[in-house]
């Protein structure tokens, strides 16, 4: 659970995984609408992609789209290199 403190004065959280994250931004200096962002961690640097900012509105669409992509991914072919699994790669016409 994230608990948030002095939520008038907020204007950016950041949720950070291992190569990528999400951060909520208030929408203007006087418009608190949330919009997020997808960051993109390389070398230890966060980088974000400004012309990707979307309302807050459409998380659940990505979400959706996410877990689609997730499941077809799932019936793609294991992309394995020195005995270890790096992610997925199409599978091959058959």
């Amino acid at each position: 659970m994230i608990v948030l403190k002095n939520i008038k004065k907020m204007s950016k959280i950041e949720f950070k995984g291992e190569c990528k994250g999400i951060q909520l931004t208030k929408r203007g200096e006087n418009d608190s609408h949330i919009m997020v962002s997808i960051l993109t961690e390389d070398d230890e640097d966060w980088f974000i992609d400004e012309k990707n900012k979307f309302s807050s509105y459409w998380i659940d669409d990505l979400i959706n789209q996410l877990q689609k992509a997730k499941l077809f991914i799932n019936t793609q072919e294991p992309d394995i290199y020195e005995d270890k699994q790096y992610g997925f790669k199409f599978k091959e016409n058959e």
